[in-house]
C-alpha cells in the first residue's frame, strides 16, 4: 500500500495545476489525440498493481483459516500466491526505482501566506505572546496589509522544527541514518529470500522444459 500512496502523491504533485514535480518522458506516455499531453502511466500502473496485494492477502488468509494444526496438502496452494506476489512486488519495485531516476523538482511561485503558521510559531516563541493572540494578530495583519508581519524563508522554517518526526534537516539526516543501519541488518535476509525465489523459478522452468520434451 506504501507504493500505491507514493504513486498517488506523485501523480497529484505532477499535475499541471499543482506542478511541484516533473515526471520524465522515459516513464510517461503521450496521448494519441492531444499532442501536449503527458500521461504518468507508470505511476498509474504502480497504483493499480498495488491493489492486487489485498487480494493475495485475502487468498492467503482464506486458505489458512479452514485447516487444522499441522501440515495439510492445502498449503501447497500458498506457494502459488506467495511466488506470484513476489513477482508483482519485484516489478513494482523496479518501476518505482525507474520513476525516481526520472523525476525532478520544479520551481514555482508560492502564495505569500503559505508560511503564516510558521511565522506565528516564530512570534509566539520570541515575543512570549499566547498563541491565541498571535493567531489573531497575524490574521488581522494579512487582512489589512495583504502580507505577513515578518519575513521568513523556507530554510529558516525548516530549522525551527524541533520534533524528531519533523522536516528539520538534522532530524531527516538522523532518520536516514537509522534506516540505512536497519537496511544493512535486513539486507542479508532479503538476499537469502530473493535467492530462494530465484532457485524456485529456475527449477520450475527446468521442469517445464523437461515436460515439453516428453
Amino acid at each position: 500500500m506504501l507504493f500505491s500512496k507514493i504513486a498517488e502523491d506523485l501523480i497529484f504533485l505532477s499535475a499541471e495545476d499543482i506542478g511541484f514535480v516533473e515526471i520524465g518522458d522515459k516513464v510517461c506516455t503521450g496521448s494519441s489525440m492531444m499532442p501536449q499531453k503527458k500521461n504518468p502511466d507508470t505511476l498509474e500502473l504502480i497504483r493499480g498493481k498495488s491493489s492486487k496485494f489485498l487480494g493475495y492477502l485475502a487468498s492467503f488468509f482464506t486458505l489458512e483459516k479452514g485447516v487444522v494444526s499441522g501440515y495439510s496438502k492445502d498449503f501447497q496452494e500458498d506457494k502459488k500466491i506467495l511466488f506470484e506476489a513476489f513477482d508483482e512486488f519485484y516489478s513494482i519495485l523496479f518501476a518505482v526505482y525507474q520513476v525516481f531516476k526520472n523525476i525532478s523538482a520544479k520551481k514555482r511561485e508560492l502564495p505569500y501566506h503559505i508560511l503564516a503558521t510558521d511565522v506565528a510559531e516564530k512570534i509566539f516563541r520570541e515575543k512570549k505572546m499566547s498563541y491565541r493572540e498571535v493567531h489573531k494578530f497575524i490574521g488581522e495583519h494579512i487582512k489589512i496589509h495583504q502580507k505577513l508581519p515578518e519575513s521568513l524563508t523556507f530554510e529558516e522554517s525548516l530549522k525551527m522544527k524541533r520534533t524528531p518526526q519533523s522536516t528539520n534537516p538534522d532530524f531527516v539526516r538522523e532518520k536516514m541514518r537509522v534506516l540505512e543501519n536497519r537496511w544493512r541488518l535486513l539486507k542479508g535476509n532479503i538476499t537469502h529470500i530473493v535467492s530462494r525465489f530465484s532457485y524456485y523459478n529456475f527449477e520450475k522452468r527446468v521442469m517445464n522444459e523437461i515436460g515439453s520434451l516428453k
